[in-house]
């Protein structure tokens, strides 16, 4: 077990087990990540690997100042297959509630690999209380007031609207009206929340234009082509 703590939260990572736990210091939630999980395909083999169980190096890197207050970050590589090799990087913030990771593969063999799908995070609630771990306000996060914040937000498609947004504004629309519904892939473009919501894809951007910094929140899916952001101004907590 590897663990990374904050005044906020603290992570353990169970290579052995394959999952990790992220811990609210104030214990009022926790989260179990059931793994990290890649599939991938090598001409007419396909493999499945939970990446957690195939790490056998980890190293603690040295604190940051890329997230609020600085961070620290943890650091496991491992490999799956022949010539195949991936590494998870944690990083954790020292001042606020924010932890991030990510996942890479390498390729070193002589045949080339497909990668089918990669799941970053598979979470079951352990307590009935973690919705206070799971969803934080950005005042608590980045110190962020939602009056002070201006959210881009666009669509894939040709005829998607993009636009940037106040917080108590209603989302564009695309002026196809009604013509556009038959052509609507995604079943985030369907939704609209009225004023204050909005949705985006595959990606979208909040500036603080008082301090002059960004942040830029997406996902990116194979099973609806792209990934869908729903952003909420008028969710309390």
């Amino acid at each position: 077990m590897t663990a990374l703590g904050s005044e906020a939260l603290e992570l353990k990572v169970h290579p052995e087990a394959g999952f990790l736990e992220v811990f609210d210091r104030r214990g009022t939630g926790k989260i179990r990540v059931a793994g990290v999980h890649l599939r991938w395909q090598r001409g007419s083999h396909t493999g499945f690997a939970n990446l957690l169980e195939h790490a056998h190096g980890s190293g603690a890197d040295q604190p940051s100042t890329g997230l609020k207050g600085g961070e620290r970050g943890l650091k496991l590589l491992g490999s799956i297959d022949t010539g195949l090799t991936f590494g998870l990087q944690f990083a954790l913030a020292q001042d606020g509630e924010l932890l991030c990771w990510r996942a890479w593969v390498e390729n070193h063999g002589d045949f080339s690999v497909g990668l089918d799908q990669i799941a970053l995070l598979a979470a079951t609630p352990q307590d009935p209380s973690i919705r206070e771990l799971g969803i934080r306000r950005l005042e608590d996060l980045l110190g962020w007031r939602p009056e002070d914040l201006l959210l881009y937000a666009q669509g894939w498609q040709s005829w998607s609207a993009a636009s940037i947004h106040r917080p108590r504004d209603a989302q564009l629309k695309t002026r196809l009206g009604p013509f556009a519904e038959p052509m609507m892939i995604s079943p985030l473009a369907r939704q609209r929340g009225g004023r204050g919501c909005f949705t985006s894809e595959p990606y979208g951007s909040l500036l603080n234009r008082e301090e002059g910094r960004g942040l830029l929140l997406g996902f990116l899916t194979q099973h609806h082509a792209f990934g869908g952001l729903r952003v909420d101004f008028r969710a309390p907590g």
